[in-house]
């Protein structure tokens, strides 16, 4: 229930930040949003993918889904929690990734 609530949160807040500003007519650059966005969470998931695929020993669990999928963001389509249980956790991020894409093109074509 908590990462639903997050997910609700989180697309409210940026939503409304994105939104408000198309509403009133005023231009707002999804480049810059799109680079504040990685810069604030890419880093540690690059990184942490990083050590998980340069040392298998320190993984929280010994399966884990191909590295592609994580790269891709597509690991959350195809999961296999009973084997691959590593790094699951960035499912979370993966939806994030895919509602930003989709918000992105529903933002321009609900543009007035």
């Amino acid at each position: 229930m908590g990462v639903d609530l997050f997910f609700v949160l989180s697309g409210f807040l940026i939503g409304t930040q994105v939104l408000k500003p198309l509403a009133r007519g005023e231009t707002f650059s999804f480049a810059d949003f799109y680079w504040r966005r990685a810069f604030r969470t890419l880093p540690a998931y690059w990184a942490v993918l990083l050590i998980y695929l340069l040392w298998p020993n320190l993984r929280e669990a010994p399966g884990m889904e191909p590295w592609w999928k994580f790269f891709t963001f597509t690991m959350n389509l195809s999961i296999d929690y009973l084997r691959n249980t590593a790094f699951s956790p960035a499912r979370s991020l993966c939806v994030d990734e895919h509602f930003y894409g989709l918000f992105r093109l529903l933002s321009a074509v609900l543009r007035p």
